[in-house]
């Protein structure tokens, strides 16, 4: 009996030990097999320092490839002896230098390329290759946006990672097609913490044939650089817009005033960015997109449902006010105008013709006709921050005095200038509308496409013949009426004038001049000025399609 228990308890024994042994196996297999790898990295990591940056991030280019940033190289061949600050940052001092001397220091490797490392040794060459994103000649900053430093510390393991967020514009909608590639700095140190000499350093980087992606977009940079310098020279606060109304690709689009993207991509005090947040004028703001009272040139939607309407014409007399129940609208001045139709009213912008126009035409035929022309939604430019803008209801609209006051593009009315350029480029296009675009394909590093982002062509708004009546009536605007600023003896021109009352003290009101240019190839320009220098908004639509026209 004695024997049969000892047997028993030998057996649970060596049962006990076979499923210890197998338990360690399988703890070693998973150690070494499974986890090995992860568990080696982590192993070299705490006998390393490295300094993890991203580099060589995608482009925004013009419609001819050419880049909107100005992105260049600067190569510095530099001699090294690698040694360790107190915050753990990887320095590259000169040969021979002591380290507490040791002043040049690569503080910023996020946007450096390390090429021509020598492994091995204490000290060695390197060709540090610095990308600098945003150049002097960077262009359109409201459309491109600019991607910001950010930067993560750690002891345990030692690293020190450099990425970038990117802020607005294209920088952030085609954040993840043009991210940089992944890159890395090491130097293998002891468990003090000290360089290990003879190891040298290290660099590794993630190499991807096609990636990063490239943005082409539909802007002309040297159109661009002229309207910006233009807009610079003349304008305080507004925006300018070129369009093309054929496809509908955007040529120009420029916003005043803009902020540096170089110093906002290294980084600026919080003081500095306060100081920019505060101006009054809004350096952030893309005034191109973002919504304003469009004023006078809401008339040509007006005009264009008369005519495709056929509604008949009636001579009016204008006393230079109009009274609309308990409420009294004047003319520009209080000038009366006398007996107007509506070619005479377009050119002399006769507010009382159009409040009774609107009235005639009323709420519902008014408020369709600026729905088909685009007002009161966003073009889909794949830009962050556009506005659609604002067009009332019916219900908002519940007496004559509404109606009127949109009639002259005030009130519960908004648009952006890109909006006042697609409903020129209806009027200009033989009244077929196109959604205006921005972006024309994502690219690889080949330059083959990756995605294509093609016109898109919308309903028909107006008939051409409504369409040519319209240009007709544009062109004397110009040539008689009250946007004579915007004639030139050069080309031909058309267009229509606009001011809003703001309601704001120190901007009273906003001026606009959406026109277009005739030719085989005819361009929508729209200029909006919050804040002049010194031109008028006719008088820089002028300056800018004589510019055009020159290039």
């Amino acid at each position: 009996m004695r024997r049969q228990q000892r047997q028993k308890r030998i057996i649970v024994l060596l049962f006990l030990v076979q499923v210890a042994g197998l338990f360690l196996l399988g703890r070693l297999f998973w150690l070494q097999v499974i986890k090995g790898p992860e568990l080696a990295k982590a192993v070299v990591l705490q006998r390393s320092l490295r300094h993890v940056y991203t580099t060589g991030r995608g482009q925004i280019l013009d419609r001819h490839g050419r880049s909107l940033l100005d992105t260049r190289f600067e190569t510095v061949l530099v001699a090294f002896t690698p040694v360790l600050d107190e915050e753990t940052k990887l320095a590259l001092v000169p040969v021979g230098t002591a380290p507490e001397k040791a002043v040049q220091v690569v503080r910023d490797l996020s946007p450096v390329a390390i090429r021509g490392l020598l492994a091995g040794g204490d000290a060695g060459m390197a060709a540090l290759s610095q990308e600098v994103r945003y150049g002097p000649r960077a262009l359109a900053p409201h459309v491109t946006g600019y991607v910001q430093r950010r930067e993560q510390v750690s002891r345990r393991p030692r690293y020190r990672e450099l990425s970038y967020s990117p802020q607005g514009g294209l920088e952030q909608f085609f954040h993840e097609e043009m991210a940089g590639r992944p890159q890395a700095l090491a130097a293998v140190i002891d468990g003090r913490g000290l360089l290990i000499p003879g190891v040298g350093l290290r660099h590794w980087q993630e190499i991807n044939p096609r990636r990063p992606y490239s943005v082409l977009t539909t802007l002309d940079s040297r159109l661009q650089a002229t309207v910006e310098r233009l807009g610079y020279r003349h304008l305080t606060s507004g925006a300018i817009v070129v369009l093309e109304p054929q496809n509908g690709d955007i040529l120009a689009l420029a916003s005043f005033p803009a902020f540096d993207q170089a110093s906002l991509h290294s980084g600026v005090s919080p003081e500095e960015f306060a100081k920019l947040t505060e101006n009054r004028y809004a350096p952030f703001v893309n005034k191109a997109i973002a919504a304003y009272p469009p004023g006078s040139v809401f008339k040509v939607v007006l005009a264009a449902a008369a005519l495709e309407q056929r509604l008949p014409e009636e001579s009016f007399f204008c006393t230079g006010t109009l009274q609309v129940g308990d409420r009294s609208f004047s003319c520009y001045g209080s000038r009366p105008h006398g007996e107007v139709d509506m070619k005479k009213a377009l050119a002399v912008s006769c507010n009382a013709y159009f409040i009774r126009l609107a009235q005639r035409l009323g709420r519902e035929t008014v408020l369709d006709f600026a729905s088909r022309f685009g007002f009161g939604r966003t073009a889909n430019l794949l830009l962050p921050g556009e506005s659609p803008g604002r067009l009332p209801t019916l219900a908002e609209l519940p007496y004559l005095g509404d109606l009127a006051n949109t009639s002259l593009g005030q009130g519960l009315v908004a648009a952006t200038p890109l909006q006042l350029a697609r409903l020129l480029a209806v009027v200009a296009g033989n009244g077929g509308d196109v959604s205006p675009r921005l972006v024309q394909a994502v690219t690889d590093r080949q330059g083959a496409i990756v995605r294509r982002y093609h016109s898109e062509r919308g309903q028909r708004v107006i008939s051409p013949s409504t369409a040519r009546q319209l240009r007709s009536m544009l062109e004397q605007v110009v040539l008689t009426g009250t946007a004579r600023e915007a004639y030139s003896l050069r080309l031909d021109t058309a267009g229509k004038s606009g001011t809003a009352q703001t309601g704001r003290a120190d901007i009273p009101t906003y001026s606009w001049f959406a026109g277009l240019t005739a030719g085989d190839k005819p361009l929508v320009i729209v200029v909006f000025v919050e804040k002049r220098r010194d031109l008028t908004a006719a008088a820089l639509f002028r300056l800018v399609a004589e510019e055009t026209l020159a290039r």
